[in-house]
């Protein structure tokens, strides 16, 4: 290991491009394998549902190896650093596999030809990435903002400068499809250099949106960032992701009958989520709503940073965007000014759990300037039949009218553990759409409880 790559790792932890987790956050060790001096564990994330796996113990050159070998969908995702108590070395925290080794897959297993072929394809496609990047050296890049002078950029902004993301050649992409468009960007599907690597391209998207996508990057329930490249037509960067192939999670809620195992599930991914964007990266999402939270493999995977903002950020209530129904009442509010912060994902927060358990979308059929009436007179969806009485109370503190009085997202992730998945009265959530006043009826006094929430 060259001092280099020493300085080079430094640097990248010093500037947060490396995210170092403290080891007193990984809690609930299991050991998963060992081999030559590394022993391999699991480790849920700060007590929520979140799983990693930990290499303990790498010298430098394997973090710089992995780090660089990241961004790719057929090569274990990276997700930072941890020095466990009184050692030196690094251990890496990274994606969590749950299905085995290919080994073992094969001697377990038959498989046909068809799969065969995508097995060879995706190990060909992440050796041909690898190739590019570690042997030959892949094109890291400065952004185009290093030709603007510092004092024109925004002080939270400045450390793009220093920031080295992937660039995609627009030729390397074939088999375009439109799957989606909002606001002012279409979402694309394209193959990487014709293999069976599928990514999905946000197209033209301003720089802060790329600054904070690659910021909030390394979460398994975040939307994974490779890069950005440039359509021929275009000046802006387009977002290079990962391809999530379930849909949104409106789009689920609206197809499929979920237990409350799943629902309680989904909220403790989400909320996950908005802990990592929190309480380590100082983001605030300022859009969260169900079709910007898309579904793969099962998974929640939150996406879209199109509108979010650095916490402490001037981002104020100048303007109204989003859906009218997740929206913070204050950013509502346009009498008085306000400021997007962590209380406002925290409402939004609040109208989505209840969304969990009715599937359906809040105040629907009314238009939107009657929506905003609702809103800001304390109007709120009545609980669902059934739901489980800490859920109901849980999101009926997260959007009170009075950000003050909200909880924070470490208090959420703390209600949602002590709430029991599997011995409670809750059932599948089954009625007919369209009915509103079926769901509509009377909630027992016990779901007023006292979360002691201060």
């Amino acid at each position: 290991m060259s001092h280099l790559e020493d300085h080079y790792i430094n640097r990248l932890l010093e500037d947060k491009s490396i995210d170092q987790h403290d080891f007193r956050d990984l809690i609930k060790y299991k050991v998963i394998g060992s081999g030559g001096s590394a022993s391999v564990y699991i480790a849920n994330w700060k007590n929520t549902s979140t799983i990693y796996a930990i290499k303990k113990f790498v010298d430098n050159k394997e973090v710089y190896l992995t780090n660089k070998a990241n961004s790719h969908e057929n090569i274990i995702q990276f997700r930072g650093v941890t020095k466990l108590e009184d050692e030196k070395k690094y251990s890496l925290v990274l994606e969590y596999a749950d299905g085995g080794t290919l080994g073992k897959y094969l001697r377990n297993n038959a498989i046909e030809w068809e799969n065969q072929l995508r097995f060879a394809k995706e190990i060909t496609s992440a050796v041909l990435r690898l190739h590019k990047r570690v042997v030959h050296g892949i094109l890291f890049w400065t952004f185009a903002l290093k030709e603007m002078k510092k004092s024109h950029l925004e002080d939270h902004y400045a450390e793009l400068l220093n920031t080295t993301i992937d660039q995609y050649d627009f030729h390397d992409f074939t088999n375009y499809k439109t799957i989606g468009s909002g606001g002012s960007a279409s979402v694309y599907v394209a193959n990487w250099k014709n293999t069976s690597t599928i990514y999905a391209i946000k197209k033209s998207v301003d720089n802060k949106e790329v600054y904070l996508t690659n910021k909030a990057n390394s979460h398994e329930n975040i939307i994974q960032f490779r890069g950005v490249t440039k359509f021929e037509d275009g000046n802006k960067y387009s977002l290079v992701l990962e391809y999530v192939d379930g849909g949104t999670l409106g789009e689920y809620l609206r197809d499929n009958i979920i237990e409350w195992k799943n629902q309680l599930r989904f909220a403790k991914e989400i909320t996950s989520a908005v802990l990592w964007l929190h309480d380590y990266k100082g983001i605030v999402h300022g859009d969260l709503h169900p079709n910007n939270i898309l579904i793969h493999k099962g998974t929640i995977k939150l996406a879209d940073f199109g509108r979010s903002c650095l916490k402490g950020s001037n981002c104020y209530n100048t303007e109204v965007w989003g859906v009218i129904s997740y929206v913070d009442p204050k950013m509502l509010d346009q009498t008085t000014p306000y400021t997007l912060n962590e209380k406002s994902d925290i409402y939004s927060l609040g109208v989505l759990f209840w969304g969990l358990t009715s599937r359906s979308s809040p105040f629907n059929g009314l238009d939107d300037n009657l929506i905003t009436v609702k809103i800001l007179n304390g109007v709120r969806e009545e609980p669902v039949p059934n739901t489980n009485v800490i859920f109901i109370g849980l999101y009926q503190k997260c959007w009170d009218q009075e950000p003050d009085k909200r909880p924070n997202i470490s208090q959420v992730n703390s209600v949602l553990n002590s709430i029991d998945s599997e011995n409670n009265n809750v059932s599948a959530v089954s009625y007919p759409k369209g009915n509103e006043e079926s769901k509509k009826t009377e909630i027992v006094h016990s779901c007023q409880i006292d979360l002691k929430i201060v």
